[in-house]
């Protein structure tokens, strides 16, 4: 307790002719004016340091691409529902691959065709397979998108309902992967998840009717 009361003692005399006037000569104003200079420009610095790097991170979130997986709804009651792989972005993607979870079952054309209403002579995951499958695209650029059936409703499907798997499996909720990278020295990577919900696209345009 002694030692803090001398410190503030020594402190207390240090300042102490900083408050008489007589104290500031012409020299010490200007010293501490510069200071005051100083210590503004140093902050001004560190705004505008602040302010940059804000301004860089909001122009590579607006011109990075942007690759998303959406689900198409089906032309009609028993229609097929659709993928769409599209890159909404502004600039290309790179290494672009798709996966998906959990992943699709594997093609089976009897078990589709004694499922499905109608009769089909090649398997929707076949397709899906052939495209995204252990494929990597080098390019995908902004605007390009890739779309496929690959939700075959089954016989008895009932959109007003809980809904089931499709005729060969697909769960009505199915999450897409994206893995791909930016353009540019930093070539960010991202890797983003998509849910596909059946329940988004079928039934919500018709009428009930028209589901018999």
């Amino acid at each position: 307790m002694r030692g803090l009361r001398e410190r503030m003692f020594e402190m207390w005399s240090v300042l102490q002719p900083a408050l008489h006037l007589s104290w500031w000569t012409a020299e010490r104003l200007s010293a501490a004016a510069n200071v005051g200079l100083l210590m503004t420009a140093v902050v001004t610095a560190l705004l505008a340091l602040q302010t940059i790097k804000q301004t860089q991170k909001i122009e590579m979130r607006a011109n990075r691409p942007m690759m998303t997986a959406e689900i198409i709804a089906p032309a009609g009651m028993h229609g097929d529902a659709g993928l769409r792989i599209i890159n909404r972005g502004r600039t290309v993607a790179h290494n672009v691959q798709v996966s998906f979870e959990p992943q699709l079952p594997d093609p089976d054309l009897a078990r589709l065709n004694e499922n499905a209403r109608a009769h089909f002579f090649r398997t929707r995951v076949e397709a899906v397979r052939a495209i995204f499958s252990d494929v990597t695209y080098p390019t995908w650029p902004p605007g390009m998108e890739v779309t496929v059936r690959y939700w075959v409703p089954p016989k008895d499907f009932d959109p007003f309902s809980e809904l089931g798997n499709s005729a060969e499996g697909i769960p009505p909720q199915q999450t897409v992967r994206i893995h791909y990278e930016g353009e540019g020295s930093r070539n960010l990577k991202y890797v983003e998840d998509f849910v596909l919900d059946i329940r988004a696209v079928i039934g919500a345009e018709f009428r009930k009717s028209e589901a018999k």
